[in-house]
């Protein structure tokens, strides 16, 4: 599976984990609203802390909101794992997760958190050598 890069002030409507579920037979779940995946940080343990439960969106894709990242005191290069499993499916393996740089709400921010100033839409790097976007507030 692919590893999403998500900036780690990302609002709540871009903090999302995502699952696709089968059963034993390779055949979507459609019951699963409400179940309860868990997340593992940078290879540790699974538990249900910063995961909410899952939310359908048809023939078996689920997705999860995930917690404010700082709240929970990640920081930027950390590694998100999820998964899920219940009585009518498998054990799945979600959304892998890096968190990455910032997205800027404007050049001046940039400017003084990046070593470069960005143009809108590529990268910038930071000390850590970790890149951040930065998007466009209008």
């Amino acid at each position: 599976m692919s590893v999403l890069q998500m900036p780690i002030n990302a609002d709540s409507a871009e903090r999302f984990a995502y699952f696709y579920l089968t059963d034993g037979s390779n055949v979507p779940v459609t019951d699963a609203a409400g179940g309860q995946p868990q997340m593992a940080v940078n290879s540790g343990i699974f538990a249900n802390v910063g995961i909410g439960v899952l939310e359908h969106q048809g023939n078996g894709g689920y997705v999860a909101p995930l917690s404010d990242f700082v709240g929970l005191g990640l920081e930027v290069g950390d590694i998100l794992t999820t998964r899920f499993d219940n009585g009518s499916t498998i054990e799945i393996r979600g959304s892998q997760i890096q968190l990455v740089g910032p997205y800027y709400s404007s050049h001046q921010d940039a400017e003084t958190t990046a070593i470069s100033r960005p143009v809108p839409g590529s990268g910038t790097i930071n000390r850590r050598g970790i890149v951040g976007y930065y998007r466009e507030v209008t």
